[in-house]
């Protein structure tokens, strides 16, 4: 294909193999009727904050980290609690050394991590942990030597049951599943460092957050960032899948590409990003400053996926209310209650929640 001077060396090999033997790569044109359909529509043209995503050209994940530390004030006769939030990315190598780069530079008396380890997944964490202590936090050696039907069992092994091959190929790039949950709490293991849950359970986002969505911005992203039309190909490519390949094929991760696929998923389909990601972002921020607020004078590293960084730092000052964090978490409550109480905040499915309507918290005032 000619698309080399814009996609990872690696990304455009399994493009041209892919293309010649589609027959051999069926994770890659997996796209079913309804989405060609919905694929085929005229789109309106986005309008993007170019400036906002230019600046964040080039930088990495562990760089916005670093550059983006906040402090949480208690008072003039309390030290803040030092918060570093870091993005990461479920299956890439590169959260592993990002992970344990910044873990060994902060020194954090704490990990805030996006997991929830309910009685769903409690079980699965445990098998996870115990490979991985097998060993030492070793992610090489672990992918070098364990048999994929161990991966597998442990929920190790990367992609999805249906495509082997892709989790093969994604495992012979240094990419495991679950990467940035198995680290982490390794090295909190090592450390004697607290862990700290920080998201809603499955059960919740399954119930009432989870939204269905053609990922039309993933598309529109691609053309912005690569100069590469996912709709202009044959057979059509599954653009989740292409986007998880052209992440995988770079060494590093950066938040300028993060930064393009917020804005363009407010634009084209703002109920999916306002469940899924922002009333998240929203609910992390206040355990994490429930957190802050029994730990004055410590340091917290926070992991989150990166689709949740910049959410949960732009929140992280703004008082959420515990009714509201009831609400979203509880599993008695339904959508169509947690969308009442958002009305509130002026959050509706085309808007986020409007910062105005909070009190400001953790913030040193003169």
């Amino acid at each position: 294909m000619d698309c080399e001077e814009c996609l990872p060396k690696r990304a455009v090999e399994i493009l041209d193999e892919a293309f010649d033997v589609p027959d051999d790569y069926p994770w890659l044109f997996d796209v079913d009727d309804w989405e060609t359909k919905m694929r085929s529509k005229p789109r309106k043209s986005p309008v993007l904050d170019k400036e906002k995503i230019r600046k964040l050209k080039g930088v990495t994940f562990v760089q916005w980290c670093l550059n983006n530390r906040t402090e949480f004030y208690h008072g003039p006769n309390k030290d803040p609690t030092i918060i570093y939030i870091l993005g990461t990315d479920h299956e890439h190598k590169y959260s592993a050394k990002s992970i344990t780069q910044i873990f060994n530079q902060v020194k954090p008396d704490i990990l805030a991590m996006e997991d929830c380890l309910d009685h769903t997944v409690q079980k699965n964490h445990d098998k996870m942990m115990n490979i991985i202590r097998k060993y030492k936090g070793n992610i090489e050696e672990m992918l070098k030597k364990e048999p994929k039907n161990k991966l597998k069992s442990a929920m190790l092994f990367p992609g999805d049951d249906e495509h082997d091959a892709y989790g093969e190929l994604m495992l012979s790039w240094g990419h495991c599943n679950n990467i940035d949950s198995i680290i982490p709490y390794y090295l909190a293991e090592k450390h004697n460092v607290r862990v700290k849950e920080l998201d809603v359970c499955d059960f919740v986002f399954d119930k009432k957050l989870e939204s269905e969505s053609v990922n039309l911005f993933r598309i529109e992203a691609l053309k912005q960032y690569y100069n590469f039309d996912c709709d202009d190909t044959d057979p059509l490519i599954d653009v989740d899948v292409f986007s998880d390949l052209l992440e995988a094929a770079q060494d590093e991760l950066f938040v300028d590409w993060l930064e393009l696929n917020k804005q363009l998923e407010l634009f084209y389909n703002p109920r999916p990003y306002i469940l899924e990601t922002h009333i998240r972002d929203v609910f992390m921020a206040g355990r994490l400053q429930d957190i802050c607020l029994g730990n004055p004078g410590k340091t917290i590293l926070c992991l989150v996926g990166a689709d949740h960084m910049f959410g949960t730092l732009e929140y992280i000052h703004h008082r959420i209310p515990k009714s509201l964090m009831h609400i979203i978490s509880n599993t008695q409550k339904s959508r169509k209650q947690l969308w009442k109480k958002l009305k509130n905040y002026d959050c509706n499915p085309t808007s986020k929640i409007n910062k105005n309507k909070l009190q400001i918290i953790g913030v040193k005032t003169n």
